[in-house]
């Protein structure tokens, strides 16, 4: 009689470990030309091979963190009111990964890219 909730018990544990199979994470911290880090920056990381974006916004202290994201390649986009954008093509993310991504952003307007 016990044994019957192993099956469901095993499809609830492997759903779970399936989810984060294949996936990585990008991080950064965003500054001014001076280090200094830059709060509320708008990140945006686009898997190249899917189209999928995901959008943060970066704390305080500049930083951002994409949390499970599938293995691929990636375009980190970045902007914020006063700076010029930043765009980085490429930023491969393997399974298990973490790639750092640390941008300074250019004084200037947003419709300008570094």
């Amino acid at each position: 009689m016990k044994l019957r909730w192993l099956p469901a018990i095993a499809l609830l544990c492997g759903s779970t470990a399936w989810s984060q199979f294949g996936t990585g994470e990008i991080s950064g911290v965003v500054a001014d030309p001076s280090g200094a880090p830059i709060a509320d920056a708008a990140v945006s990381l686009r898997n190249e091979a899917t189209g999928q974006v995901k959008s943060y916004a970066t704390d305080a202290t500049g930083r951002y963190t994409g949390l499970d994201l599938l293995a691929g390649k990636y375009t980190v986009n970045v902007s914020r009111a006063g700076f010029k954008s930043y765009a980085q093509t490429g930023v491969v993310l393997v399974t298990s990964g973490r790639v750092a991504v640390n941008v300074t952003l250019a004084l200037g307007e947003v419709t300008e890219k570094i």
